[in-house]
C-alpha cells in the first residue's frame, strides 16, 4: 500500500512543511515516514504528546532521528493513511525490534569470535618434529 499524506491542515504549512522552492522540508518528510514506524495516522492536538513519546521510544531502539519535540508540535495537522495502533501493540512492535537487534548482535559477536579464533590458529607455529633416537 502506498503512503499518502496531507499537510494542508498544518498551521503555516507553506513555511513549516515546504522550502521557499516549494519542496517538502526534510523534517516534514521524516515525520511522514515516521508515522509508519510509530503506528500513528498523523499528528493531532490530541495525540501530539503521544507521538513525541513514541518517537523517543523508537529512537531508543532505532537510533536518533534529530527531530525535536518542537518540530513535532509544529506539524500538528499532518495526516497519513497509516492505521493507528494501541500503545500495547506499539510496545510489542518495539520489543520485537529490540529482540531482532539483540539476535543480530549475538550473530555478529559469534562471527567475530570465529574469525578471531581462526586468525589465532593461523598464528600458532607447528610443533617441531621430535628427534627420534
Amino acid at each position: 500500500m502506498a503512503l499518502h499524506f496531507d499537510f494542508t491542515k498544518v498551521k503555516n504549512n507553506e513555511t513549516v512543511c515546504l522550502t521557499p522552492e516549494g519542496e517538502i522540508r526534510v523534517v516534514t518528510d521524516a515525520l511522514i515516514w515516521l508515522t509508519m514506524a510509530l503506528d500513528l495516522r498523523g499528528i493531532t492536538s490530541k495525540n501530539v504528546e503521544d507521538f513525541i513519546v513514541r518517537l523517543r521510544l523508537y529512537e531508543m531502539v532505532a537510533g536518533p532521528t534529530n527531530i525535536s519535540a518542537e518540530a513535532v508540535r509544529a506539524h500538528v495537522g499532518l495526516s497519513t493513511n497509516v492505521s493507528d495502533t494501541t500503545d500495547a501493540q506499539f510496545v510489542k512492535k518495539l520489543s520485537k525490534l529490540m529482540r531482532e537487534r539483540a539476535l543480530r548482535a549475538i550473530r555478529s559477536e559469534d562471527a567475530d569470535a570465529a574469525k578471531a579464533a581462526k586468525a589465532e590458529q593461523a598464528l600458532v607455529l607447528p610443533e617441531p618434529p621430535a628427534d627420534s633416537p
